[in-house]
C-alpha cells in the first residue's frame, strides 16, 4: 500500500524592508535616525527615547525579541561604533 503525500501549505508572511534593514546593528541606526528626523519634523521636542522605544516594540512584535534591551544600550553601541571609525 503507497503513502499519499500531501504538500504541505506555507503561509506567505509579509515583512516590511525597515524591518530587514533592522537586522543589523548599522540598519537599526538608520531607521532609528529616519524615524527621528520624519517625528521631529512635525514636533521639533519628540524625544529620540519614545522613536526607540516605538522602533524597538515594532521589531519585538515582528522577530519575537527586542533588538536592544533598552535605550541607553542602543546609545552605548552607537557611541561605540563612532568612537571606533
Amino acid at each position: 500500500m503507497k503513502k499519499i503525500y500531501f504538500k504541505p501549505e506555507i503561509e506567505k508572511v509579509e515583512i516590511d524592508v525597515k524591518f530587514i534593514l533592522m537586522l543589523t546593528p548599522a540598519g537599526f541606526k538608520e531607521a532609528f535616525w529616519k524615524e527621528l528626523a520624519a517625528k521631529r519634523r512635525n514636533d521639533s521636542g519628540y524625544p529620540a527615547r519614545k522613536v526607540f522605544d516605538e522602533l524597538n516594540e515594532s521589531y519585538y512584535r515582528v522577530f519575537g525579541v527586542y533588538r536592544y534591551t533598552d535605550y541607553d544600550s542602543f546609545r552605548r553601541r552607537i557611541k561605540k561604533a563612532v568612537n571606533k571609525g
